[in-house]
Protein backbone atom coordinates (compact mmCIF):
# COMPACT_ATOMS: atom_id res chain seq x y z
CA UNK A 1 0.00 0.00 0.00
CA UNK A 2 1.40 3.46 -0.98
CA UNK A 3 1.96 5.97 1.72
CA UNK A 4 0.69 9.52 1.59
CA UNK A 5 4.09 10.94 0.62
CA UNK A 6 4.47 8.42 -2.21
CA UNK A 7 1.09 9.37 -3.66
CA UNK A 8 2.01 13.05 -3.59
CA UNK A 9 5.33 12.36 -5.35
CA UNK A 10 3.57 10.50 -8.18
CA UNK A 11 1.09 13.34 -8.58
CA UNK A 12 3.99 15.82 -8.84
CA UNK A 13 5.59 13.67 -11.59
CA UNK A 14 2.31 13.67 -13.50
CA UNK A 15 1.76 17.42 -13.32
CA UNK A 16 5.44 18.49 -13.39
CA UNK A 17 7.40 16.05 -15.62
CA UNK A 18 11.21 16.33 -15.51
CA UNK A 19 10.94 18.92 -12.74
CA UNK A 20 10.21 21.77 -15.21
CA UNK A 21 7.76 24.57 -14.87
CA UNK A 22 4.51 24.14 -16.77
CA UNK A 23 5.01 27.40 -18.62
CA UNK A 24 8.44 26.23 -19.91
CA UNK A 25 6.74 24.16 -22.64
CA UNK A 26 5.21 27.21 -24.22
CA UNK A 27 7.72 30.00 -23.75
CA UNK A 28 10.20 30.99 -26.50
CA UNK A 29 12.58 33.80 -27.10
CA UNK A 30 10.73 37.08 -27.53
CA UNK A 31 11.01 38.71 -30.96
CA UNK A 32 12.30 35.61 -32.80
CA UNK A 33 10.68 34.51 -36.02
CA UNK A 34 8.25 31.66 -35.71
CA UNK A 35 6.53 29.58 -38.37
CA UNK A 36 3.67 28.77 -35.96
CA UNK A 37 0.63 30.72 -37.14
CA UNK A 38 -0.73 30.85 -33.59
CA UNK A 39 2.48 32.51 -32.29
CA UNK A 40 2.48 36.32 -32.26
CA UNK A 41 6.05 36.19 -33.74
CA UNK A 42 4.76 34.43 -36.83
CA UNK A 43 5.86 36.47 -39.87
CA UNK A 44 4.74 35.55 -43.36
CA UNK A 45 7.61 35.81 -45.84
CA UNK A 46 5.83 35.77 -49.18
CA UNK A 47 3.94 38.70 -50.72
CA UNK A 48 3.92 40.74 -47.49
CA UNK A 49 3.41 44.03 -49.29
CA UNK A 50 4.57 46.02 -46.24
CA UNK A 51 7.61 47.31 -44.41
CA UNK A 52 9.52 44.67 -42.42
CA UNK A 53 11.37 46.96 -40.02
CA UNK A 54 8.56 47.41 -37.37
CA UNK A 55 10.12 45.61 -34.36
CA UNK A 56 8.44 47.62 -31.64
CA UNK A 57 4.97 46.18 -32.23
CA UNK A 58 6.32 42.64 -32.35
CA UNK A 59 8.01 43.01 -28.98
CA UNK A 60 4.80 44.32 -27.44
CA UNK A 61 2.85 41.40 -28.80
CA UNK A 62 5.50 39.01 -27.50
CA UNK A 63 5.32 40.60 -24.04
CA UNK A 64 1.55 40.29 -23.99
CA UNK A 65 1.76 36.67 -25.09
CA UNK A 66 4.37 35.99 -22.40
CA UNK A 67 2.11 37.46 -19.72
CA UNK A 68 -0.80 35.38 -21.01
CA UNK A 69 1.31 32.20 -20.83
CA UNK A 70 2.39 33.09 -17.28
CA UNK A 71 -1.18 33.60 -16.19
CA UNK A 72 -2.19 30.28 -17.72
CA UNK A 73 0.78 28.53 -16.08
CA UNK A 74 -0.08 30.04 -12.68
CA UNK A 75 -3.67 28.94 -13.13
CA UNK A 76 -2.60 25.38 -14.00
CA UNK A 77 -0.27 25.27 -11.00
CA UNK A 78 -3.05 26.44 -8.66
CA UNK A 79 -5.41 23.80 -10.02
CA UNK A 80 -2.74 21.11 -9.65
CA UNK A 81 -1.95 22.21 -6.08
CA UNK A 82 -5.66 22.18 -5.22
CA UNK A 83 -6.02 18.64 -6.59
CA UNK A 84 -2.98 17.46 -4.63
CA UNK A 85 -4.34 19.06 -1.45
CA UNK A 86 -7.72 17.35 -1.84
CA UNK A 87 -6.03 14.02 -2.45
CA UNK A 88 -3.78 14.41 0.60
CA UNK A 89 -6.75 15.28 2.84
CA UNK A 90 -8.89 12.34 1.65
CA UNK A 91 -6.17 9.72 1.87
CA UNK A 92 -6.73 7.17 4.68
CA UNK A 93 -4.19 7.18 7.49
CA UNK A 94 -1.27 4.88 6.84
CA UNK A 95 -1.66 1.45 8.31
CA UNK A 96 1.05 -0.75 9.52
CA UNK A 97 0.59 -4.44 8.82
CA UNK A 98 2.79 -6.58 10.93
CA UNK A 99 3.17 -10.28 10.77
CA UNK A 100 2.36 -11.80 14.17
CA UNK A 101 1.74 -15.24 15.52
CA UNK A 102 -1.57 -17.04 14.98
CA UNK A 103 -4.29 -15.56 17.22
CA UNK A 104 -6.94 -18.14 16.34
CA UNK A 105 -6.18 -20.45 19.26
CA UNK A 106 -6.25 -17.81 22.03
CA UNK A 107 -9.46 -16.34 20.59
CA UNK A 108 -11.16 -19.74 20.65
CA UNK A 109 -10.15 -20.21 24.30
CA UNK A 110 -11.42 -16.76 25.20
CA UNK A 111 -14.74 -17.38 23.45
CA UNK A 112 -15.15 -20.69 25.31
CA UNK A 113 -14.42 -18.98 28.63
CA UNK A 114 -16.96 -16.26 27.86
CA UNK A 115 -19.59 -18.87 26.99
CA UNK A 116 -19.05 -20.63 30.30
CA UNK A 117 -19.27 -17.32 32.14
CA UNK A 118 -22.47 -16.50 30.25
CA UNK A 119 -24.06 -19.82 31.26
CA UNK A 120 -23.10 -19.25 34.90
CA UNK A 121 -24.62 -15.78 34.80
CA UNK A 122 -27.83 -17.20 33.32
CA UNK A 123 -28.02 -19.77 36.12
CA UNK A 124 -27.42 -17.09 38.73
CA UNK A 125 -30.12 -14.94 37.13
CA UNK A 126 -32.57 -17.86 37.32
CA UNK A 127 -31.81 -18.40 40.99
CA UNK A 128 -32.24 -14.72 41.78
CA UNK A 129 -35.55 -14.57 39.91
CA UNK A 130 -36.85 -17.63 41.78
CA UNK A 131 -35.74 -16.11 45.07
CA UNK A 132 -37.44 -12.85 44.14
CA UNK A 133 -40.70 -14.66 43.41
CA UNK A 134 -40.51 -16.51 46.73
CA UNK A 135 -39.84 -13.32 48.68
CA UNK A 136 -42.68 -11.51 46.93
CA UNK A 137 -45.01 -14.36 47.82
CA UNK A 138 -43.90 -14.28 51.45
CA UNK A 139 -44.53 -10.54 51.57
CA UNK A 140 -48.01 -10.98 50.09
CA UNK A 141 -48.78 -13.81 52.51
CA UNK A 142 -47.72 -11.79 55.52
CA UNK A 143 -49.83 -8.78 54.65
CA UNK A 144 -53.04 -10.14 56.16
CA UNK A 145 -51.19 -11.34 59.25
CA UNK A 146 -49.69 -7.90 59.78
CA UNK A 147 -53.04 -6.21 59.26
CA UNK A 148 -54.87 -8.59 61.59
CA UNK A 149 -52.69 -7.60 64.54
CA UNK A 150 -51.99 -4.00 63.52
CA UNK A 151 -54.07 -2.71 66.46
CA UNK A 152 -55.28 -4.03 69.81
CA UNK A 153 -58.87 -3.89 68.60
CA UNK A 154 -58.15 -6.09 65.58
CA UNK A 155 -56.02 -8.45 67.66
CA UNK A 156 -58.87 -8.95 70.10
CA UNK A 157 -61.38 -9.52 67.29
CA UNK A 158 -59.35 -12.10 65.36
CA UNK A 159 -57.62 -13.96 68.21
CA UNK A 160 -59.39 -13.17 71.48
CA UNK A 161 -56.06 -12.00 72.90
CA UNK A 162 -56.41 -8.53 74.51
CA UNK A 163 -53.55 -6.81 72.68
CA UNK A 164 -50.68 -7.29 70.25
CA UNK A 165 -48.04 -7.41 72.99
CA UNK A 166 -49.59 -10.50 74.58
CA UNK A 167 -50.01 -12.11 71.16
CA UNK A 168 -46.31 -11.64 70.38
CA UNK A 169 -45.47 -13.08 73.80
CA UNK A 170 -47.53 -16.16 72.93
CA UNK A 171 -45.63 -16.49 69.65
CA UNK A 172 -42.26 -16.43 71.40
CA UNK A 173 -43.48 -18.73 74.20
CA UNK A 174 -44.90 -21.35 71.81
CA UNK A 175 -42.26 -20.99 69.10
CA UNK A 176 -40.68 -24.39 69.74
CA UNK A 177 -43.94 -26.37 69.54
CA UNK A 178 -45.66 -24.60 66.63
CA UNK A 179 -45.89 -26.63 63.41
CA UNK A 180 -43.19 -25.75 60.91
CA UNK A 181 -44.14 -24.46 57.48
CA UNK A 182 -42.14 -23.11 54.55
CA UNK A 183 -45.09 -21.00 53.46
CA UNK A 184 -46.09 -19.33 56.73
CA UNK A 185 -44.27 -17.61 59.55
CA UNK A 186 -44.75 -18.73 63.20
CA UNK A 187 -46.86 -15.67 63.97
CA UNK A 188 -49.19 -16.44 61.04
CA UNK A 189 -49.45 -20.09 62.13
CA UNK A 190 -50.53 -19.09 65.64
CA UNK A 191 -52.86 -16.48 64.15
CA UNK A 192 -54.54 -19.16 62.00
CA UNK A 193 -55.13 -21.42 65.00
CA UNK A 194 -56.51 -18.65 67.19
CA UNK A 195 -58.72 -17.33 64.37
CA UNK A 196 -60.20 -20.79 63.94
CA UNK A 197 -60.85 -21.12 67.67
CA UNK A 198 -62.16 -17.58 67.99
CA UNK A 199 -64.29 -17.16 64.85
CA UNK A 200 -64.77 -20.78 63.71
CA UNK A 201 -64.26 -19.75 60.08
CA UNK A 202 -63.89 -22.35 57.36
CA UNK A 203 -60.54 -23.76 56.34
CA UNK A 204 -61.01 -22.47 52.80
CA UNK A 205 -61.47 -18.94 54.11
CA UNK A 206 -58.23 -19.13 56.09
CA UNK A 207 -56.45 -20.62 53.08
CA UNK A 208 -57.56 -17.69 50.92
CA UNK A 209 -56.48 -15.15 53.53
CA UNK A 210 -52.96 -16.56 53.83
CA UNK A 211 -52.63 -17.76 50.22
CA UNK A 212 -52.03 -21.40 51.11
CA UNK A 213 -53.85 -24.65 50.38
CA UNK A 214 -56.64 -26.10 52.49
CA UNK A 215 -54.42 -29.11 53.19
CA UNK A 216 -51.79 -26.86 54.73
CA UNK A 217 -54.39 -25.23 56.98
CA UNK A 218 -55.73 -28.63 58.09
CA UNK A 219 -52.23 -29.89 58.91
CA UNK A 220 -51.54 -26.79 61.00
CA UNK A 221 -54.70 -27.31 63.05
CA UNK A 222 -54.27 -31.05 63.48
CA UNK A 223 -50.67 -30.69 64.65
CA UNK A 224 -50.83 -27.35 66.42
CA UNK A 225 -53.93 -27.48 68.60
CA UNK A 226 -52.92 -30.53 70.72
CA UNK A 227 -49.45 -29.08 71.29
CA UNK A 228 -50.85 -25.68 72.21
CA UNK A 229 -53.32 -27.28 74.63
CA UNK A 230 -50.48 -29.07 76.38
CA UNK A 231 -48.17 -26.04 76.38
CA UNK A 232 -50.79 -23.62 77.70
CA UNK A 233 -52.56 -25.98 80.10
CA UNK A 234 -51.06 -24.14 83.09
CA UNK A 235 -53.25 -21.14 82.25
CA UNK A 236 -56.42 -23.09 83.10
CA UNK A 237 -56.40 -23.58 86.88
CA UNK A 238 -59.00 -24.25 89.47
CA UNK A 239 -58.74 -21.29 91.84
CA UNK A 240 -58.75 -21.47 95.61
CA UNK A 241 -62.20 -21.10 97.18
CA UNK A 242 -61.12 -18.43 99.65
CA UNK A 243 -59.60 -16.33 96.88
CA UNK A 244 -62.79 -16.68 94.83
CA UNK A 245 -64.97 -15.45 97.65
CA UNK A 246 -62.54 -12.64 98.46
CA UNK A 247 -62.48 -11.35 94.88
CA UNK A 248 -66.14 -12.02 94.07
CA UNK A 249 -67.95 -9.14 92.34
CA UNK A 250 -70.54 -7.27 94.40
CA UNK A 251 -73.39 -8.48 92.19
CA UNK A 252 -72.55 -12.09 93.01
CA UNK A 253 -72.00 -11.33 96.69
CA UNK A 254 -75.52 -9.95 96.99
CA UNK A 255 -77.34 -12.62 94.98
CA UNK A 256 -75.03 -15.66 94.93
CA UNK A 257 -72.56 -15.33 97.79
CA UNK A 258 -71.53 -19.00 97.68
CA UNK A 259 -71.11 -19.27 93.88
CA UNK A 260 -67.63 -20.35 92.86
CA UNK A 261 -68.25 -21.72 89.36
CA UNK A 262 -70.55 -21.22 86.39
CA UNK A 263 -70.75 -24.10 83.91
CA UNK A 264 -72.11 -24.45 80.43
CA UNK A 265 -72.15 -27.20 77.78
CA UNK A 266 -71.83 -25.70 74.34
CA UNK A 267 -71.82 -27.38 70.94
CA UNK A 268 -69.53 -26.85 67.97
CA UNK A 269 -70.65 -27.74 64.46
CA UNK A 270 -68.50 -30.27 62.59
CA UNK A 271 -68.55 -31.79 59.14
CA UNK A 272 -70.62 -34.90 58.60
CA UNK A 273 -68.39 -37.90 59.40
CA UNK A 274 -68.01 -40.61 56.79
CA UNK A 275 -68.00 -43.31 59.49
CA UNK A 276 -71.57 -44.31 60.36
CA UNK A 277 -70.81 -44.87 64.06
CA UNK A 278 -69.17 -41.45 64.41
CA UNK A 279 -72.03 -39.91 62.48
CA UNK A 280 -74.54 -41.35 64.94
CA UNK A 281 -72.49 -40.34 68.01
CA UNK A 282 -72.14 -36.73 66.90
CA UNK A 283 -75.70 -36.13 65.73
CA UNK A 284 -77.46 -33.49 67.84
CA UNK A 285 -81.25 -33.57 67.98
CA UNK A 286 -81.19 -30.08 69.48
CA UNK A 287 -79.06 -28.49 66.73
CA UNK A 288 -80.14 -30.90 63.96
CA UNK A 289 -76.51 -31.12 62.93
CA UNK A 290 -73.39 -33.13 63.68
CA UNK A 291 -71.68 -31.48 66.66
CA UNK A 292 -69.23 -32.03 69.49
CA UNK A 293 -69.87 -30.77 73.03
CA UNK A 294 -67.64 -29.33 75.74
CA UNK A 295 -68.23 -28.48 79.36
CA UNK A 296 -66.65 -25.17 80.33
CA UNK A 297 -66.48 -23.66 83.80
CA UNK A 298 -65.74 -20.04 84.62
CA UNK A 299 -65.33 -18.22 87.91
CA UNK A 300 -67.51 -15.24 88.93
CA UNK A 301 -64.65 -12.97 87.86
CA UNK A 302 -64.73 -14.43 84.31
CA UNK A 303 -61.61 -16.63 84.40
CA UNK A 304 -61.83 -20.08 82.79
CA UNK A 305 -61.37 -22.70 85.47
CA UNK A 306 -62.22 -25.95 83.67
CA UNK A 307 -62.53 -27.31 80.12
CA UNK A 308 -63.66 -30.87 79.51
CA UNK A 309 -62.70 -33.19 76.71
CA UNK A 310 -64.96 -33.40 73.65
CA UNK A 311 -68.13 -35.48 73.64
CA UNK A 312 -70.48 -36.43 70.83
CA UNK A 313 -73.41 -34.16 70.13
CA UNK A 314 -75.97 -36.79 71.17
CA UNK A 315 -74.50 -36.94 74.74
CA UNK A 316 -76.67 -35.15 77.30
CA UNK A 317 -75.38 -32.33 79.49
CA UNK A 318 -75.92 -34.43 82.63
CA UNK A 319 -73.77 -37.27 81.34
CA UNK A 320 -71.03 -34.85 80.29
CA UNK A 321 -71.04 -33.24 83.75
CA UNK A 322 -70.73 -36.61 85.42
CA UNK A 323 -68.02 -37.98 83.12
CA UNK A 324 -65.95 -34.87 82.47
CA UNK A 325 -64.25 -34.86 85.88
CA UNK A 326 -65.69 -31.51 86.83
CA UNK A 327 -67.24 -32.78 90.04
CA UNK A 328 -63.89 -34.03 91.27
CA UNK A 329 -62.71 -30.44 91.70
Amino acid sequence: MLTQSQVLQEMVQIYFPNGKNLQGNYRGEAGQKSNDKTNPDYVPSIHMGGYEGTTTNGQLRAARFERFQKREADKDQQEAASVLLDISENLPPPTCIETTEDLHGPCIKKIAALRIENELLHEELGRLQASNITLRKEVNDSRFGDQAISSDRKTLFYTGVPNKAIFMWLVSFCLTILPSSKLMSPSNILLCILMKLRLNIQHQDIAYRFNVSVTTVSDIFNKGIPKLAEKLSFLVQWPDKDNLIKNMPIVFKLSYPRCISIIDCFEVFIQRPANLTARAQTWSNYKHHNTIKFLVSITPTGAISFVSKAFGGRTSDKVITQRSGFLIN
